[in-house]
């Protein structure tokens, strides 16, 4: 956490994170999240005695304010001005050229997310056998000296059997967890905990996460995670009945809205064990709407 006073002050996390600005000036305080796109949103709130303070988790601010507040992603703030939005997501611009063209590009960024996340010769992902974690297992196995991947679910969960085939196929030191109702129902108090909501929706997808990031610690440092894809590149089911002229516009919500549901869940649960990166040159590509028939 971090108290701002009137003397100049800059706070600068990793990437994924927040930013904070504090400085002796009519604008008094500029505060924005990393970039468009946020994995770690940042909280504010004022203290009795007047200092603002920032948090990246809620937690942290109640020691010292209940006036608790969540900065917008893509946003400045000035005492003068107040919140002003400063980027959104990219919608309108439309990738020429062929197919085969733009799954190439797809490909490159996605050659440039995982190298910049691989920080270590042994590292983690998770891998549940779907399109998402497969290809972030796909693109990390090459490049990691042993790459081991992680897989939880109770009895009869698909996952389990298609992520030990995904496996399988690339070679990667596979664990994977069988959970309980038991389980699930001891976790419960500790995934609140750490993700700060009670969103039952949010809450019951986090359990599964939280027991295998849990897993994960006992072996690497770091994970790698395919979550966002299905948000970037319009891979839920329900977006089928989505007219097309639509597509780009659902795209942009759910987007910005990415740090209060998938990423929140997956770097609540991972940081409360370990560490998570940031695919940023994916966000930035898939964001743009691609001219292709309608998802059937």
């Amino acid at each position: 956490m971090v108290f701002l006073s009137e003397n100049l002050l800059l706070t600068d996390w990793a990437a994924g994170a927040s930013r904070a600005l504090w400085r002796r000036s009519p604008r008094a305080v500029c505060s924005w999240h990393g970039g468009r796109w946020v994995v770690r949103p940042l909280y504010y709130g004022r203290t009795e005695g007047g200092a603002l303070a920032f948090a990246s988790e809620v937690k942290a601010l109640l020691a010292v304010t209940e006036d608790v507040h969540e900065f917008p992603p893509g946003t400045w703030y000035t005492a003068s001005e107040g919140f002003h939005r400063y980027a959104t997501v990219e919608s309108g611009r439309l990738p020429e050229g062929d197919p085969d063209r733009i799954a190439l590009e797809l490909r490159h960024r996605l050659d440039q997310a995982v190298a910049r996340c691989v920080v270590a010769d042994e590292m983690g992902t998770w891998l549940s056998g779907g399109v998402d974690s497969s290809v972030i297992a796909t693109v990390a196995w090459p490049r990691v000296r042993t790459l081991h991947s992680f897989v939880s679910g109770v009895k009869g969960a698909p996952d389990l059997a298609y992520g030990e085939q995904m496996a399988t196929f690339l070679g990667t030191v596979h664990h994977s967890l069988l959970v309980t109702r038991e389980d699930l129902a001891a976790a419960l108090p500790e995934v609140i905990y750490h993700l700060e909501s009670f969103d039952a929706l949010l809450v019951r997808s986090s359990v599964v996460n939280y027991l295998t990031a849990q897993l994960a610690s006992d072996y690497v440092s770091a994970v790698l995670s395919g979550e966002g894809g299905d948000e970037l590149l319009v891979g839920y089911d329900y977006i089928k009945q989505v007219p097309p002229s639509a597509i780009p516009a659902e795209v942009e919500d759910i987007v910005m809205r990415l740090h209060n549901t998938a990423l929140q869940r997956v770097d609540r649960c991972a940081y409360a064990h370990g560490l998570v990166g940031s695919p940023h040159p994916v966000c930035r590509y898939g964001c743009r709407p691609v001219r292709a028939p309608h998802p059937r």
